[in-house]
C-alpha cells in the first residue's frame, strides 16, 4: 500500500461507517470501507448515549477494516452530526507590505485570526446560561477573501496593501465532542481531525468550481438532517434540524 493510511469513521445515529484511504498523486483513494448499524438506539439526534455500545461497533469495524488492509489502524478523523450546532462569523484584516506574494501559510494564519474573531463573539448567538467555553469548534469555511476592496477566489500568490477574510466558524457543544472521544480512546483510537458532516460532504459533491451556483446540500440522516448553502463561490450558511429518516413514513 502506497502512502500513509488514515481511518476516518462516520459515527452516525443508526450506523456507522468506516474509511481507510491514502494520499496519491490524483487525491485520495479509497482502500477499504466498513458500515455496520447500531445493535441498540445507541445515539439519538447525533448524540452518543451509550458510549460502551458505540465503542464495540467502531472496535468492530476497525478490527475489519486492519483484517483488510493488513494495516494496524491508530489514528482517526471523525465526521460529526451538527447537534446543537452554532455558526458564527468572523472577520480579519492584515496591513501588507504590497512587495511580497502572499504565501498559503499567510493566508492561513489569516483565517486563524478570523475563527478566533468568530470564537470572541461565540457569546451573542448563545442562549441564556449557555457559556462559550461548553462549546467546540469544530470547523470553518471562508465565505469571502479580499484583497486592496476587491473580492478574489483565492489570495496564495498575490500581492497588494490590504488582504481580508471572512469566515463561518462551526460550534459544537463539548458534551457531543467528549462523548466521541470517550468512544476512541476505548478503542485506541486517536483522533487527528474532527469537521462536521455536511463540511466532509461539501468536500465531495459540491467542488468550489460549483459553488457559484445557489445550491443546498442536505444529508438526511436517521435522526438529523445537516444542511449547507452555497453562493458566490463560496459556502454561506450550515445548519441542522431534528427531522430526518425516522420522521418519513
Amino acid at each position: 500500500m502506497s502512502g500513509r493510511p488514515l481511518l476516518t469513521l462516520d459515527i452516525g445515529t443508526r450506523k456507522v461507517a468506516g474509511l481507510v484511504t491514502v494520499t496519491g498523486r490524483k487525491g485520495l483513494r479509497i482502500v477499504a470501507a466498513e458500515v455496520m448499524e447500531h445493535a441498540t438506539r445507541a445515539m439519538l439526534d447525533g448524540q452518543i448515549h451509550d458510549v460502551a455500545a458505540v465503542a464495540e461497533v467502531v472496535a468492530r469495524i476497525v478490527a475489519r477494516l486492519e483484517k483488510r488492509t493488513g494495516e494496524s489502524l491508530r489514528e482517526v478523523a471523525v465526521a460529526a452530526a451538527g447537534r446543537a450546532l452554532r455558526t458564527v462569523r468572523g472577520r480579519a484584516q492584515r496591513q501588507l507590505s504590497g512587495l511580497t506574494q502572499l504565501s498559503a501559510d499567510d493566508v492561513f494564519s489569516l483565517e486563524l485570526e478570523a475563527v478566533q474573531a468568530a470564537q470572541t463573539a461565540l457569546s451573542e448567538v448563545l442562549r441564556e446560561g449557555e457559556r462559550p467555553q461548553d462549546y467546540h469548534y469544530v470547523g470553518h469555511s471562508v465565505t469571502q477573501s479580499v484583497l486592496d476592496g476587491f473580492p478574489l477566489t483565492h489570495l496564495v500568490g498575490q500581492r497588494g496593501s490590504a488582504a481580508e477574510i471572512e469566515v463561518i466558524a462551526t460550534f459544537l457543544p463539548r458534551g457531543v465532542v467528549d462523548s466521541l472521544q470517550a468512544v476512541l480512546e476505548i478503542c485506541n483510537l486517536e483522533m487527528v481531525a474532527l469537521t462536521l458532516e455536511p463540511i466532509a460532504a461539501l468536500s465531495v459533491a459540491v467542488p468550489e468550481s460549483m459553488r457559484h451556483l445557489n445550491l443546498a446540500l442536505v444529508d438526511i440522516g436517521a435522526r438529523t438532517s445537516d444542511i449547507a448553502l452555497t453562493a458566490r463561490g463560496a459556502v454561506l450558511a450550515y445548519d441542522m434540524v431534528r427531522i430526518a429518516d425516522d420522521e418519513i413514513t
